[in-house]
């Protein structure tokens, strides 16, 4: 199988253009040098690594502290596995999320249900770069609209909460 895919991300403002095969090479020599980098997975950190550290969806740092990295970042399946599931241990299908971002997409399928064309079929055991990066990118629409929504009902929670520990002003008699 020849998979000489690039792929191509924003960090910080420079543009990070790796092989695939070069990811997961540096990954694995990374994890096979360095005893402290046995948490880490190969395809786990060619994820963090692609993704420049990170979050695909809303850009945010992955690697900020050690509570951020291993309690907040996570490696997600761009389509799920449950209805791809030749895609389950494909490191083409794995992007870096922090949490939030991957409980409001979950098991949503950029794929079948955006509205626009699929790109694979579900039998498929491997994506090409171009079908990461659209498909990364209609689930980061996705996943902003939905947060969009969240926030304002969250804001309206905070109200409420915050109304109730507000101390209580007694009214000023006459």
């Amino acid at each position: 199988m020849v998979r000489r895919q690039t792929t191509g991300r924003e960090s910080g403002g420079i543009q990070v253009r790796h092989d695939i095969e070069e990811l997961e090479r540096v990954a694995l020599d990374m994890c096979l040098r360095n005893d402290f980098m046995h948490r880490w997975g190969k395809y786990s950190l060619a994820a963090w690594l692609r993704y420049g550290c990170e979050c695909a969806y809303c850009g945010r740092s992955m690697i900020e502290d050690r509570g951020t990295a291993y309690f907040l970042g996570c490696v997600e399946h761009i389509l799920p596995k449950s209805k791809y599931p030749g895609l389950e241990n494909q490191f083409t299908n794995y992007a870096l999320a922090c949490r939030y971002c991957n409980q409001v997409k979950l098991r949503w399928d950029p794929n079948e249900e955006s509205g626009e064309e699929a790109l694979v079929g579900r039998n498929a055991t491997s994506l090409t770069g171009e079908q990461h990066e659209i498909l990364v990118e209609r689930a980061r629409r996705y996943v902003q609209e939905h947060k969009l929504s969240l926030e304002n009902e969250f804001d309206n929670e905070k109200k409420l909460i915050m109304g109730f520990l507000q101390p209580k002003v007694k009214a000023s008699e006459p």
